[in-house]
């Protein structure tokens, strides 16, 4: 009759456990989403206020509004610097506002400025071309879509490229900035990135430099997989 029950017992906290678990999982999956919403809302909201302000400004002073240099309209902007502040958990927002946007003008331009800054990324050295780049928010929404979703496959290509020296590469993958981080991570764990010293060092430094935790390194990978579905 012991034994009985000591099966039945282990059977039933087998269940109770894998049932609060799962539980567990549904939780932070649904907290998980819902902070993402939240944090996509306040950028959103972010942006609108930026927009306003700036037009806010050009009505105070006429002459902010004949600079031709978005730079200008974003000097001690604290909603500006609010976004910036978001890191890449604002990324996907900014660039589904790029991308629906209906007009090309500074607004673009500066969330633009705002997504380069944020994820440190050099668009005329990933295109290896100085001439070459964006000039329009536009242009770089254009550009940038190509670069975030090949960013992996293309840094793994240059790791692995044997005509390409260690400074090369390390140049080409800077570039890329915070897009670089999930394609070095693989790549470190790979025996191949054990037989040049130099470059190993060099990627760790580089991986240290983002200081990322496990929540951004999970939201920058998800990122490079997402798609904008336009309505």
């Amino acid at each position: 009759m012991g034994g009985k029950d000591m099966i039945f017992d282990k059977g039933r906290l087998k269940y109770i456990v894998s049932g609060f678990l799962l539980l567990i999982a549904i939780v932070l999956f649904f907290a998980f989403n819902t902070s993402n919403v939240a944090a996509d809302r306040e950028v959103h909201i972010s942006i609108e206020k930026l927009n306003k302000s700036i037009q806010d400004k050009i009505n105070n002073n006429p002459e902010l509004g004949l600079s031709s240099n978005p730079y200008d309209y974003i000097v001690d902007n604290d909603y500006y610097d609010y976004i910036i502040s978001q890191g890449i958990s604002s990324l996907p927002e900014l660039e589904s506002i790029l991308k629906d946007s209906d007009t090309n003008g500074y607004n673009e331009y500066i969330i633009a400025i705002a997504m380069e800054e944020i994820s440190m990324t050099n668009i005329r050295g990933v295109l290896g071309d100085p001439n070459v780049g964006w000039g329009s928010g536009k242009e770089f929404e254009k550009e940038w879509s190509d670069i975030r979703v090949n960013a992996s496959d293309r840094i793994d290509t240059i790791l692995r490229e044997s005509n390409l020296s260690t400074k090369e590469k390390l140049t080409m993958i800077e570039y890329y900035g915070v897009l670089a981080v999930p394609a070095i991570e693989s790549f470190l764990n790979t025996a191949e990135s054990k037989l040049d010293n130099k470059l190993y060092s060099n990627l760790k430094n580089q991986l240290d430099k983002f200081a990322f935790g496990k929540n951004e390194r999970l939201l920058l990978r998800d990122y490079l997989d997402f798609s904008i579905a336009k309505g």
